[in-house]
């Protein structure tokens, strides 16, 4: 019905009335080129509404009714690669967050496949939580199997620290570091099929060290990691 419902049963009035955390829902295109207006360069279009109606370009409808509540909102009319979305506090903190990918194209089934197996027959540069590997092209790829969305939520952080610190944007220049974080899902991420893999393109600088690893919300940090790259 072009739309992503949220239920839950047993519900407590707290879950649904209006002083209630809000919800987030990201959408995510195969081509940021879907993307309206400024949702370009983030590579995602989405908005956060409360469990009560609202009135926008995506709508949302919420009902809380014998122990059930039950939100509807709808999903854009392009293709839609990932949805990530959640509930979070005013604060900003997150209760909880999810992450679903749709079935991929053949043809896009097939890229990844491919891409999955030509990174995974490479010895890692490191293992933690994710087998990390540094390839040839420049890029660094997480890897996991057996996986699943919920080994691929949260954040993903990366930190890349160059062996001159003249090579960064002068405004890095005092933390001495490029941030490239992402969230696992396309361009960068996909699961499917029991695997899981991310690339992301490293900086063309000499490379000192790199820092990674993933946070969960409600949770905190589940494991980092540290490539010294120089060496």
């Amino acid at each position: 019905e072009g739309a992503l419902r949220y239920l839950k049963s047993p519900c407590a009035p707290g879950d649904a009335d209006a002083d209630a955390p809000f919800f987030f829902a990201h959408f995510f295109p195969p081509d940021p080129d879907y993307l309206r207006g400024d949702a370009g360069p983030t590579g995602f279009e989405g908005f956060n509404f409360p469990f009560a109606t609202t009135n926008n370009d995506f709508d949302s409808f919420g009902v809380h009714f014998d122990g059930v509540c039950m939100t509807t909102v709808n999903i854009p009319y392009y293709p839609i690669a990932a949805i990530r979305t959640g509930q979070y506090t005013s604060g900003g903190g997150r209760l909880w967050e999810a992450a679903i990918f749709p079935p991929p194209s053949a043809d896009t089934l097939a890229a990844y496949e491919s891409a999955y197996q030509a990174v995974a027959d490479s010895e890692p540069a490191e293992r933690s939580g994710f087998d990390l590997h540094l390839n040839g092209n420049g890029t660094i790829s997480y890897l996991k199997r057996p996986c699943s969305s919920e080994d691929a939520r949260g954040r993903f952080f990366l930190s890349v620290h160059p062996a001159d610190a003249a090579d960064l944007p002068a405004e890095r220049r005092e933390i001495g570091h490029d941030s490239l974080n992402f969230d696992f899902v396309p361009p960068h991420g996909m699961v499917f099929n029991g695997k899981c893999m991310a690339t992301r393109q490293l900086p063309d600088y000499e490379i000192a060290k790199i820092e990674t690893g993933q946070d969960a919300p409600g949770v905190g940090r589940l494991w980092d990691a540290e490539i010294a790259v120089g060496e």
